[in-house]
């Protein structure tokens, strides 16, 4: 998500007028989203890739909250899968799973 921002804006540091005309874009493009669900469009296919990391993301909580491994086990295992996975959304995820869970 923040990669998207950094991306659209195309700059290390904009203005404020950039940035509120970005937010307004992203609000009117998230109204459209909602609106083609509304109505009956369904939500994009994950991918294979989506569907594997989130298998072993699913595994890596069950497991913890089974108790058959620490926090720090936990932490090597989701800083493994991020070293693997490249794209700066899933850390968004990942952190607030461990706010959900401590």
């Amino acid at each position: 998500y923040n990669l998207r921002f950094a991306t659209r804006l195309s700059r290390k540091h904009p203005n404020i007028w950039s940035f509120i005309q970005l937010i307004q874009s992203e609000h009117v493009r998230f109204e459209h989203i909602l609106i083609q669900l509304d109505a009956g469009a369904s939500a994009p296919k994950p991918s294979t890739k989506t569907k594997a990391f989130q298998l072993r993301l699913d595994t890596l909580y069950n497991r913890c909250h089974e108790k058959e491994i620490n926090a720090k086990e936990l932490l090597s295992g989701l800083s493994l899968l991020i070293g693997k996975k490249k794209k700066h959304f899933i850390i968004f995820s990942i952190l607030s799973l461990l706010f959900y869970y401590y």
